[in-house]
């Protein structure tokens, strides 16, 4: 189960991060847009797909696999938040804002995963 939870976990990822680059390139989005979608959150199959995942996730994954899935997931946003910074794409306070978050989370991640 676990193996079936970081898999739809990277899938939720990938699909995530190709609206990512899809919204962004156009130079006009929300973040809301980009994660959430148009619809209601319980209307969006991405949205469900990450609801299964996190929920399989914590219920039969290890503190080290939950750990180093967040830490990936950080280091993605942070690269992906860090391109629009330097291209200017979007609300620049809102991305930098963003992008402190994810060095937070991937600092704790990690600081996390080394004393496991």
């Amino acid at each position: 189960m676990e193996f079936i939870a970081l898999l739809l976990f990277v899938f939720w990822l990938f699909t995530t991060a190709l609206r990512f680059n899809m919204l962004a390139s156009q130079g006009h989005f929300t973040y809301t847009q980009i994660f959430m979608g148009n619809a209601r959150w319980y209307q969006s199959p991405r949205m469900i797909i990450l609801i299964i995942a996190l929920a399989l996730l914590v219920y039969f994954g290890t503190l080290h696999v939950i750990y180093l899935a967040g830490a990936i997931t950080a280091g993605l946003m942070l690269l992906l938040f860090g391109r629009n910074l330097l291209h200017h794409w979007g609300n620049q306070t809102i991305t930098l804002i963003n992008c402190v978050v994810c060095v937070l989370v991937l600092g704790g991640a990690l600081v996390m995963l080394h004393r496991l």
